[in-house]
This record gives structure tokens, sequence and C-alpha cells, in this order.
């Protein structure tokens, strides 16, 4: 890796630190004025990748010189007043199932460990035609199964998973290793590694953003979007995923009216349910219509995903990559052989269950603009826990995980993930806003006025300071289990 070169300031003097965890809309402009290179740029965010990513290992490949030559044709493009927008010169992560060029693009998956993609995935030939600079594909859950990503350590909590599928995604923004990240959501892959990161996602409404190159888990379910460090940010890289969507975004509503279903969450832990009526009476404070409304319940949900879901998965596993599937982790596995299980009949009767589910959630914004709701029914669980016990019933942690958030994916409506209240460790407790199916562009300017209320602050430049030590710890004791497996 090169050595890096004085990022060159102005009167801005932006500290490398503080630049690290700038917004994408402060760090472009301080790019527009030529107080920082986007070469300078890239060199400081390689070498942070390089000091933290062994400890936190959000990437699973660094693509130095192919980002190192992009920067450098951002800058002359700049000098010739020639800029392709916000997004150029921006370090930015890629999730990898996500096909990137030249990068190893395994998705978690030992088989795949030598698999290069020839073309990018239409997601990263859109991010690059906007200038993006791929810093490097981050680690995800292998296969996109599972929820957890153990191979990542969560920069801002160490002893908690770091969410999944999409965790590095998430671990690469909370820990200044990328300004934002693509990752991937096909029951909450973006939404969980929001929450237990404390930062921020969009899951589009389904079909918005193409799918082309991107190694699919349940394809009628998958999803692909942002992730960032506030809501503009998201907007931002939306806008460069969905053009057409947001070639006229709307200004958000005001006043807003929130639906909150107390039903979806009865089983959620006490203190994220007094965590939410504290949000709730914050946004009402600011003259916001709260109703309350029903809407499916996470058993109907489950009941669905657990069928539809997991037969598109074996079906992609077995007929793409034969007996490899047997060696798969445990939960993989078990998914594989649950789906090969499902027959015609069954899986015919969870998709016409699926559209009683998707009608429904449409239905609830006939009298609201979005709906609020907890992203886990607990706070993000601990990297030893197996199980979690809500409302006097036991859970696996993959079912607990995905238990509020499965039925977006399967309804395919637009959703926010975003800090909504401050812990008193400074991370943030996350929420996930609803909005009506095709509405992106509405909710993201809803989210941000929430935003705006809401005032959560979270210093992840100082969460990450003050858990390098842990993080270091966590990561000596993964490979020393890794060890001893082999």
């Amino acid at each position: 890796m090169m050595e890096a070169s004085p990022i060159h300031t102005s009167t801005a003097q932006v500290g490398s630190d503080d630049l690290a965890f700038a917004t994408v809309k402060t760090v472009a402009r301080y790019l527009q004025r030529g107080d920082i290179t986007a070469m300078g740029l890239c060199e400081e965010t390689l070498d942070r990748v390089l000091a933290l990513n062994p400890g936190v290992g959000a990437y699973s490949d660094v693509v130095g010189e192919r980002a190192l030559d992009d920067a450098d044709a951002s800058d002359k493009r700049r000098r010739l007043g020639k800029s392709l927008g916000t997004l150029d010169g921006i370090p930015i992560a890629v999730k990898d199932l996500i096909d990137t060029v030249p990068a190893r693009c395994k998705g978690g998956l030992n088989h795949l460990s030598g698999y290069y993609p020839h073309q990018d995935a239409s997601v990263v030939r859109q991010l690059r035609a906007a200038g993006a600079v791929i810093i490097g594909v981050a680690e995800t859950d292998s296969g996109a199964f599972g929820t957890s990503t153990p191979a990542v350590v969560n920069p801002v909590a160490p002893n908690s998973i770091a969410g999944g599928s999409s965790g590095g995604s998430a671990a690469a923004v909370a820990a200044g290793l990328a300004y934002a990240a693509i990752g991937t959501d096909t029951a909450g892959s973006i939404r969980i590694p929001s929450y237990c990161c404390s930062t921020y996602g969009f899951k589009p409404s389904w079909g918005r953003v193409p799918l082309d190159g991107i190694r699919p888990l349940a394809p009628s379910l998958d999803h692909v979007g942002p992730m960032a460090r506030c809501v503009a940010d998201l907007h931002i890289l939306q806008a460069v995923l969905d053009p057409e969507g947001f070639a006229m975004s709307p200004a958000g509503k005001r006043p807003l009216r929130i639906g909150v279903s107390e039903d979806y969450y009865a089983d959620a832990e006490p203190q994220i349910k007094s965590a939410l009526a504290a949000i709730l009476t914050g946004v009402g404070d600011a003259d916001i219509e709260i109703r309350h409304l029903s809407i499916p319940s996470p058993e109907r949900t489950m009941k669905v995903h657990m069928v539809n879901a997991v037969k598109e998965i074996a079906d992609y596993h077995i007929c793409h990559f034969g007996d490899a599937w047997e060696s798969y982790p445990g939960v993989a596995k078990s998914t594989v052989e649950l789906g090969a299980s499902v027959n015609a009949e069954d899986f015919e009767k969870a998709e016409d269950e699926r559209g009683k589910l998707r009608f429904e959630v449409e239905q609830a914004f006939g009298s609201v603009d979005i709906l609020m709701l907890p992203i886990l029914p607990m706070h993000a669980p601990f990297r030893n826990e197996r199980q979690v016990v809500l409302d006097d019933k036991s859970y696996p942690i993959l079912a607990a995980t995905v238990r509020y958030t499965a039925l977006f994916s399967q309804t395919g409506h637009p959703v926010v993930a975003m800090p909504g209240l401050r812990l008193l460790d400074g991370r943030g407790l996350g929420i996930q806003l609803i909005g009506k199916l095709g509405s992106d562009a509405e909710l993201l300017s809803s989210a941000r006025i929430l935003e705006e209320i809401l005032a959560v602050s979270v210093d992840y430049a100082a969460l990450a300071e003050s858990q390098l030590e842990q993080v270091r710890n966590t990561r000596l004791s993964i490979d020393q289990e890794t060890s001893h497996e082999r």
C-alpha cells in the first residue's frame, strides 16, 4: 500500500480523524472547494483500513490500486471542472456478494474464495459512473444466511454482534473505514447491522434497484441499498442507485402522521418498549400526529417466511452448488435442508398469504404517512448468545433478530433504519420507518424530518476510539477459536 501523502487543507484545517467520520455531503464540499483531494482522501482511508481492519474485519478484500486510480481520475475531472457530482471521489464499501472488479467476492462462502468477477454488478457500475471510489468489499455472513457475521467485530460494541448479513458494511461505516456502504436485505440484513452498529440504512421498495451481479439468497425477497451515518447520505446514494425514482425528490410532509402498532412488538423486551414510547413522546411534542393501528403480526409473517424464503434459498444453492452446501456452517446448511423439504402446494399457499400481508400493510397507509417500529425486540445480542427469551418464549438468535424486519422484505415496502434514541453509553437505539410502496424518496425526506426532531447524536469517532482495545481482544479471541477448530 502506498504511503499516505498529507491531505491538503485550507482554512478548514480538517483533521484526518475528524474527516474519517464526516458525512458524504461534508466531504464532497471539501473536495469541491479544493480543501482536500480525492487521492489524499483515498490514501487516508486506505491507511485507516490497513491499521484498523485487522481488528474489525469489516473488509474481506481491499482493492487499493484500483481505488487510487479512481481517486486520481476524480481529481483530474475536478481540475477540468467536470465533477460527476456529490459522490465523485468519495470512498465507499460494497458487500462482498456484489460483483466488484477486481475484488474477490466470496459472499462469505469458502467454496467461492477464488471467485473474481469479470464485470461489476449494476449497482457498482452506477456508483462508479457517479465517481465513487470503491475501497473494497465488505464481509458478509456465510452466504448471507445469518444475522451475526461472526468474522466481523462490532467497532462500537465489541461484545455484541455486528449484525448481518451486511455486518461488514455496517462495521466499515461505524469504524470510519468508508463514508458509506452498500448492503443487501432479504429479511433484515441492512436494518439489523445498522441497529447493532448504531448506523443508518435504507431498504428500498423491492425492484427499485437492479439485482444483476448480486449473488441471490431468495430472489423475490432480495433488496440492495445504502448504509451510512445520516439520512442525507442515504438519500445521496439512493438517488444514484435509483435515479428515476429520485428525479423529482419531494419534500417531506409536515405535519407527519405516524402509525404505531403496539401489538406488533408486544413481546419486545421492556426496555425496547419504553424506548419507543420515549421516542414517540418526543415526536408527539413536535406536533406530529401519532395514530395507533394494526398490521400483520410477526407470527403470521414468520410462517410465510419459513416456507417461501427457505425454498427459494434451497432452490438456488442446490441448483448452482451441487453438494457444496452440505459443508456450509450450521444455520446455512439447515436452511437449505429445510427449504428442500418444502413442496409446491405449501409454497403456493405461502405466496397467497404473502399477497395478503402486502395488501394489509399497504392499507395501513390510508390513514398514516409512515409506520414507526422497533428493528429488534432486544438490544444487539452478545456474540456468544444463542437463544433469546421474549415474553417467556425462547427463540434462536436468527429467528429473534428477523422477527420484526422480515415482514417488510416479504411485502417489499421501503424502510429506513436509523437511531431513534441515544443510549447512556453513547450508542444509538435504532428504529425502522416504513413507507408506502414506491414512496422511497418521500420516506427518506420524512426520515430527515424525524432525524432533526429526535437529534440523536452518535459520536462514532469517540465510540470507535474508546473500543479499540476491546476490538483487538475480541479479534484475538476469534482467531484463537478458529485456530482451535482447525
